[in-house]
This record gives C-alpha cells, structure tokens and sequence, in this order.
C-alpha cells in the first residue's frame, strides 16, 4: 500500500464560480485538501456543481475567485500550453460517457494521454500495453467504438492512469453502467490509483459507493461562509 504524504496533493481556498450571466454561485468551497493516495468521495444534489468543480480542479474552467493548487502549483496561474502540459501530467480524469476518441484504436487512445508523460516516445507501446494487459484489455488493436460499454471503461481507466498522475479525477464513473458491472468498475479504478499512488476524487449520485472510500463529503457542507452563497 503506497504511503501517504503529508502534504496536500490538492488544496482549495476561498473557491467561487459562477456561470456567466448567473446571479447565483455555483460552486462554493471555503478549504478542502486532499492527501497523496487519498480516496474521497462528493455527493450533493443535482446542480450543486459536482461537475463543475472537477472541471475546476482540472483547470478546463478558471474560478471567478480563490486557488486551486494541484502538487504545490496554482492550476490557474498557468496559461495555454503550460496549462495543458501540466494537466496531463499530474491531472488524470474519468468522464461519466468516458469521451474517447472514436475512429482510433483501444492503444491509440492511451498514446494520446502518454503524449504528456515524460516517458520517451519508443517507451509508449510497452507501456500502454502493459497497462491495458492489467486491465482485463486484450484487444489493443480493436476501435473504440467496437467495445462493450464495460470495456470502454476500462480503456478511459487506462488513459486515467497512463501518466502516473498525482490525482484522478472521476466524474459519475460509473452512470454508464449497468448495476451488475459497476462494482466492478470501482474496484479497477480505485485499485488502478492505489497502484500508483493518485489521490482520487469521484463524484457520485450512487450512495451504494460512499463506504468504499476514504472520506465522505457532502458538496453543500464544505460551504462553510454561507453569507457567500
């Protein structure tokens, strides 16, 4: 079991979105840190930005105010490539319809996250085979779009993780999936980031997968300025 740092590989302060145009916030977090290796676990009712703050974390959208710090670096204090260049190292990320790259192989779609990484280009295929032996894919070659929704998951896992990130995000991961398979699923990934060390954050509408992690927090709790909202 990897050990844990005791420096934070995320931390939140004085977070605020809003939607432009919006009169209301739509994300609000006063502190929220996350240990290397850690598992927690958001929930919260539908439009109380679950989604959006992984978007935040991830630097796809900047706050209106407050820092997120990713690994020491403010995520938002870096502009265009540099932004892109440090998301995919340190920043993996799961997507509730997984957003894979049609048209392109199962190893095609995890050479595109290893494009980030800094392993020498002649190193991608036996890294992203290995990783994709690991996790059940024995079609490399097979397009995207010729697998089942439950391998598909499996290849957005592998992509996750291709880079050996600092943290994963992981948004619904498991929505897609019928019941019987989601057990599954969250046993790959969750096992997946222990094997590397990632911290993960997921957010979730299934209460079935809260015991399974680290930490619980409601999204409307870590809103402890309430005169913000």
């Amino acid at each position: 079991m990897s050990m844990q740092s005791t420096e934070p590989v995320v931390e939140i302060k004085s977070l605020r979105y809003r939607y432009p145009r919006s009169e209301r916030w739509a994300v609000v977090i006063e502190a929220l840190e996350i240990k290397s290796a850690e598992q927690i676990v958001l929930t919260g009712q539908s439009g109380c930005g679950k989604s959006t703050l992984l978007h935040l974390i991830a630097g796809l959208m900047n706050p209106t105010s407050g820092t997120i710090k990713v690994q020491g670096t403010n995520v938002h204090a870096l502009r265009g490539s540099k932004r892109d260049r440090f998301r995919g190292r340190h920043i993996g990320m799961v997507f509730q319809t997984f957003q894979l790259l049609h048209g392109f192989t199962v190893v095609e779609n995890v050479y595109a996250s290893l494009m980030f990484s800094e392993l020498p280009r002649r190193a991608h295929r036996e890294r992203a085979m290995a990783l994709l032996e690991t996790l059940g894919i024995n079609r490399p070659d097979a397009r995207i779009q010729d697998l089942s929704v439950g391998q598909q998951q499996r290849v957005a896992v592998a992509r996750a993780v291709a880079c050996a990130p600092s943290v994963v995000l992981a948004d619904e991961p498991t929505a897609a999936l019928d019941p019987e398979f989601a057990i599954a699923a969250m046993d790959l990934l969750q096992d997946a980031c222990r094997s590397i060390g990632a911290a993960l954050i997921c957010v979730t509408h299934a209460p079935s997968l809260i015991e399974r992690f680290d930490r619980h927090h409601r999204l409307e709790d870590l809103v402890l300025d309430r005169s913000a909202v």
